[in-house]
């Protein structure tokens, strides 16, 4: 396979991971949460180890504002204006999940702990 097209699956990966967590989160699910943590957390690993994180980014504009949220609490290191835009933007249109997890994030950011 080649990078690129790793660089896609992967990406494909951490999309699905991070919409299936939401699904798992909103149906109090906390094992198949930790399963697409574990998964969408892999991928961005794996990105790394091609220096494509920043690949995430398109998913900064994904129509699932779970995907944003994500994808922004993964590229913060790497884009942090961008991701932060991004998380407050969710946390003002979604609810559940996705606004929990843009709201955590935005307080782990402000209180200066480390992001993956």
């Amino acid at each position: 396979m080649s990078v690129d097209a790793s660089i896609h699956r992967l990406i494909e990966t951490f999309e699905q991971a991070a919409i299936r967590y939401c699904d798992a989160w909103e149906k109090h699910d906390y094992d198949a949460q930790g399963k697409f943590v574990a998964i969408f957390a892999g991928a961005a690993r794996e990105l790394d180890t091609f220096g494509a994180r920043a690949a995430l980014a398109p998913l900064l504009d994904h129509d699932y504002l779970g995907v944003r949220s994500t994808a922004a609490t993964y590229l913060y290191n790497i884009m942090p204006e961008r991701a932060v835009a991004v998380l407050k933007q969710v946390h003002e249109l979604a609810i559940g999940s996705a606004r929990f997890n843009s709201t955590f994030i935005l307080t782990l950011i402000e209180h200066g702990d480390p992001l993956p």
